[in-house]
Order: C-alpha cells, then structure tokens, then sequence
C-alpha cells in the first residue's frame, strides 16, 4: 500500500521539480508527481491495452478457478503469441479475437451447436457491434439507393463509415430488407 505522506520541490540540473513523498509498505521514497503511473501501473486514469486486460483476467481467472474462462483467455494469448510482431496494437489483437470467434462459430456450426463459453468469453474482449437498427437509420438518412444499379453496391459506403464496428453480414441483411 502507498500512501501519501507530503509534497515538497527539488531542483535537479537547475530545473524544479515537484516531488511527492511516500510511504510504502517497506520503505520511504521521494518521486516526482508525474511519476505516479511507476508506483500503480493501469491506474489513476491511464489506458490499459487490451492485450493487458486479458493476462490481468487470466490471473484472476486463475485464482477464482474459473476453469472456462482461463481456458479461453490462454487460447486467446497464445493466438495472440503466435503473430508475427509482438508489439501489436489494439486493432490488431481486436482482429486476432475476431478471427477466434469467427473459427469458433464456424466449428460450432458443423457440430450443430449454437453457443460456447469460448465465445462468450471472447466477445467481452471485442469492441460493441453497430446493431441492424443503427445501421438501417445511417442507410435512411444517408444513402440514396437509388443511385446504385444494385443495392449491394452501397455497402462499400456503409462499411467506410462503420468501420470494424459493422459486421459485413449484418450490412448486407439489412440491405436486402429494404
């Protein structure tokens, strides 16, 4: 635990510093204000990555003995592990999940079974989906569908502006109901 106890300045190379004295559970120590983020990593508003919160959720999962969680967030790193940068940003570990469920929907699907823990897990991870009502009130207010020979040729436009937050299924079955 970490306490603080005062503040005081420094100067170091003619430059001034403030400091923050703490306390820890051990020992005293002096660190300068800016510095909180080396005492307590992932708090105090700083953003942690998703490939953080996922090995932070493996160890709770690990001590709450959640067997099905654990299993899905190991499969999860050790996917993530196989690529070929292991610096890899948010979008990429977002890809990463997306394949995952994609490969444990179509495994699924051939089993003749609906829903996993595996993809419940996982989907916790993903960034939330533009739903069909969302993606038909961007349609109606900003397509004109009559300027295309098809109405499949609008997608292109639709998914620009979603992005990865539209799934390209949902897209093209809310095209057709229109």
């Amino acid at each position: 635990m970490i306490e603080s106890v005062g503040s005081r300045e420094t100067t170091h190379r003619n430059l001034t510093f403030p400091l923050r004295v703490t306390q820890n559970v051990r020992s005293w120590c002096v660190l300068p204000i800016d510095c909180r983020a080396m005492v307590s990593p992932g708090r105090g508003g700083e953003e942690v990555t998703t490939q953080e919160r996922i090995k932070k959720d493996l160890v709770e999962a690990i001590k709450a003995k959640d067997v099905e969680r654990r299993e899905a967030l190991r499969v999860v790193l050790g996917e993530i592990d196989r690529q070929d940068t292991k610096a890899l940003t948010d979008e990429d570990v977002v890809a990463v999940l997306r394949r995952l469920v994609k490969s444990e929907r179509e495994t699924l699907d051939l089993k003749g079974e609906s829903d996993s823990g595996f993809i419940r897990v996982v989907e916790e991870y993903l960034p939330k989906l533009a739903t069909d009502d969302e993606i038909a009130a961007f349609i109606r207010e900003n397509i004109d569908l009559s300027g295309f020979k098809n109405k499949m040729q609008a997608m292109g436009p639709i998914m620009k502006h979603f992005g990865r937050t539209a799934d390209g299924n949902a897209v093209k079955r809310v095209l057709e109901s229109m």
